[in-house]
């Protein structure tokens, strides 16, 4: 058990520097989207896809090792092997206290992603009703289609070309 609480640790401390730096692309981002940055803003998505990546494969790793105690992967896991260790033992109330710190840039990860997605979700409505003008369709109206999925009619006439 010692020498998984090691590799634990290890992978405690990994998997905090790669939250960390998600959260730092995460901050840019949202100033990228501001600044309506658009070059940045495909080279952060590279970084994230790539970290996002690197993120799984330390989870894999974790929930091998929690698999090795008959424990469920994920948090659930996590929680569990941290309460069963010895509360004072000087290994556990590291990873304890790294384990919070870890939760926390996550859910603050989370919390910048949400507000990110929806404000590129607001930037592509904005898009849509501007090409929607420019294509000479109502934005408020909508037909349903033949597998009975609401879409936009076609145009009856151009406002412009381009």
């Amino acid at each position: 058990m010692s020498n998984d609480i090691t590799t634990l640790g290890a992978q405690f401390d990994a998997l905090h520097q790669r939250l960390s730096a998600m959260h730092d692309l995460l901050v840019c981002e949202t100033e990228q989207l501001k600044l309506r940055d658009a070059e940045g803003l495909v080279a952060t998505g590279k970084a994230k896809a790539a970290l996002a990546s690197e993120i799984d494969g330390i989870t894999d790793v974790q929930n091998t090792l929690l698999g090795r105690y008959k424990l469920p992967p994920g948090r659930e896991g996590i929680e569990i092997l941290l309460n069963a260790l010895p509360p004072e033992a000087p290994a556990a109330l590291k990873l304890r206290k790294i384990w919070q710190e870890i939760r926390a840039v996550g859910n603050e990860c989370r919390r910048l992603n949400e507000i990110n997605g929806a404000y590129i979700g607001l930037l592509g409505k904005h898009v849509d009703r501007a090409l929607d003008l420019l294509h000479g369709r109502d934005t408020l109206e909508f037909v349903y289609g033949p597998d009975g999925a609401s879409r936009k009619p076609y145009a009856s006439r151009k406002l412009t070309s381009a």
